[in-house]
């Protein structure tokens, strides 16, 4: 009868596909109705494809957890090659990406000390300020986020500056939302960093990671 019940649960969509949680389970058992607050207890939906859409913004705080301006307020020891002090958009300087300095910035931390327990996911956004004197198609860049298991990417998205709108000659905007998936190891970590492939230059200048805790 059970088998059949829950047959008949998931037919109409109070058993979902998958985001099942022990909490969830225990509250829609034997009903027949679930009610908006009840699917809260779901685990949160993620997206099955290359891209997604942070838009509930206000159900998250948030925080920063880098921010580099490569002068006076940075979140990692300054490597002073990469300093540029002749072009920059918040002075006095910004960071020159060449093809010796092709993965800088780069940050890592562990899963367990960005989600807190009891959480299911974070967002991370990065944003930055970027320059290039010739086309970005012709100075190929772009921002990694991604989460190994291993030798397994568990969740890996590579975020090209050739795919966004840009001008030449000027500082342009960047900005990306990426949720984290479920962990094997809550040890496993998650990494963000520029990945630059072009042979010239690109300046980025105000490098931010903002964090977005879903709240109570």
């Amino acid at each position: 009868m059970l088998n059949l019940f829950q047959t008949w649960q998931f037919i109409n969509w109070i058993i979902p596909d998958d985001q099942m949680t022990f909490a969830y389970y225990k509250k829609i058992f034997f009903k027949t109705m679930v009610s908006d607050e009840d699917r809260k207890l779901q685990e949160v939906k993620r997206s099955m494809a290359g891209t997604e859409s942070f838009n509930n913004e206000n159900e998250y705080i948030h925080y920063t957890k880098v921010f580099m301006n490569f002068s006076d307020i940075n979140s990692m020891p300054l490597d002073y090659d990469v300093v540029d002090t002749s072009l920059y958009f918040s002075p006095p300087a910004s960071c020159r990406i060449d093809p010796s300095h092709d993965y800088y910035p780069s940050y890592n931390w562990p899963y367990e000390t960005l989600v807190p327990k009891g959480k299911d996911h974070i967002w991370i956004r990065v944003s930055m300020k970027y320059y290039s004197a010739i086309d970005i198609k012709d100075n190929n860049t772009a921002l990694v986020i991604e989460m190994p298991h291993k030798d397994y990417h568990l969740k890996y998205r590579s975020f090209r500056f050739d795919e966004r709108p840009f001008v030449k000659g000027e500082w342009n905007d960047f900005k990306v939302d990426y949720m984290t998936p479920f962990p094997y190891l809550e040890s496993d970590k998650i990494y963000v960093y520029m990945w630059y492939r072009g042979k010239s230059t690109i300046n980025i200048d105000d490098f931010k990671v903002e964090i977005f805790e879903k709240k109570e």
